[in-house]
C-alpha cells in the first residue's frame, strides 16, 4: 500500500465525536454534506442553503436547525460575509477536531478528521476541494437594492428609517431570500386582518419573524379585481399602498 490516496468515488468523513453527539440524524447528515464541500486545509465552504436543503432532502428551516445543533457542539462555525455593501453567502468552517465530546468507543481520542476528498482523483493526492459552487462567489444585491425589495414586499410601509436599520441587522443573521420568503408567508397568514394589525416592518425584522411558522403557504394569485378583499376594502377607502398595477379597473388615485 503506497502513501498516495486515490479514489473513484466521492465521499465525506464524519468523526465519531459527531456520530455519538446528542444531535439529530439530520445534523449528522448536514455535517457530512458540508464536509463534502469543505477545503481540506481550512475546513471552509459556502454551499447555498438551497443546495444543502436539496441534498439533505429537507426544508431549509430544517437545515438551519441542524446547523445550529452543529454550532452548539463545536463541530461547525458560521460566519456572515460582506464585500463592502454587498452581502455574500454564509461561510461555514467544518471542524475536523471536535473537543469536549466523547470519541465513541475510543474515549481517549477526540474527533480527528483526515483531509476531505474532492471526488475523482486526477493523478495526485486528494487535497483541496474544487467544488465551491461558483455561482455562490457572486455577491448578492447591494443593501439599497435588497432593502428596496423588502420594502416593496412588506405590506405595511411605516417607519422606513428604523426598518432600514433593522433590515441591515437582519442580514447579519440570515439572507435576503429567507427574509422575503418569510414576508410572503406572513402576508398570506395575515391577509384577513386589517392593516393596523400588521406589525411595523422594523418590529417584524427585530423579532426575527422570518422564522415564524404559519399554517398557510403564500398564495400565487393571478391579477384581477377582487382577488384580495382586504386590499380592495383599503383601496375603496383611498389607501393604495398594497395595490398592484392593474389590480383594479378604476386604478388608484
Amino acid at each position: 500500500m503506497g502513501d498516495t490516496l486515490h479514489a473513484d468515488i466521492r465521499f465525506s468523513i464524519v468523526p465519531e465525536t459527531v456520530l455519538d453527539a446528542d444531535i439529530s440524524d439530520r445534523a449528522v447528515r448536514i455535517y457530512g454534506i458540508l464536509a463534502r464541500y469543505a477545503d481540506s486545509e481550512t475546513g471552509e465552504c459556502f454551499p447555498s442553503r438551497e443546495t444543502l436543503a436539496k441534498r439533505a432532502r429537507c426544508h431549509w428551516r430544517s437545515v438551519d436547525r441542524a446547523i445550529q445543533e452543529l454550532i452548539k457542539i463545536g463541530a461547525l462555525e458560521k460566519h456572515h460575509r460582506r464585500d463592502g455593501e454587498a452581502y455574500q453567502s454564509n461561510l461555514y468552517v467544518v471542524k475536523r477536531v471536535v473537543t469536549g465530546l466523547s470519541g465513541g468507543t475510543d474515549t481517549g481520542v477526540t474527533g480527528v478528521l483526515t483531509p476531505q476528498s474532492v471526488g475523482t482523483d486526477t493523478g495526485g493526492n486528494l487535497t483541496r476541494t474544487t467544488e465551491l459552487e461558483p455561482e455562490e462567489l457572486k455577491p448578492l444585491n447591494n443593501i439599497d437594492t435588497s432593502f428596496a425589495q423588502f420594502w416593496d414586499e412588506y405590506p405595511r410601509k411605516k417607519d422606513k428609517g428604523h426598518a432600514r436599520r433593522a433590515f441591515e441587522k437582519a442580514l447579519e443573521k440570515t439572507d435576503l431570500k429567507t427574509i422575503l420568503d418569510g414576508v410572503r408567508l406572513y402576508k398570506a397568514a395575515e391577509s384577513h386582518n386589517d392593516i393596523e394589525f400588521i406589525a411595523y416592518p422594523a418590529t417584524w425584522l427585530n423579532g426575527e419573524r422570518w422564522e415564524d411558522e404559519h399554517t398557510v403557504e403564500p398564495v400565487r394569485e393571478t391579477p384581477g379585481p377582487g382577488r384580495r378583499e382586504w386590499v380592495k376594502s383599503l383601496h375603496e377607502k383611498g389607501e393604495h399602498f398594497a395595490c398592484e398595477p392593474g389590480e383594479f379597473e378604476e386604478g388608484c388615485k
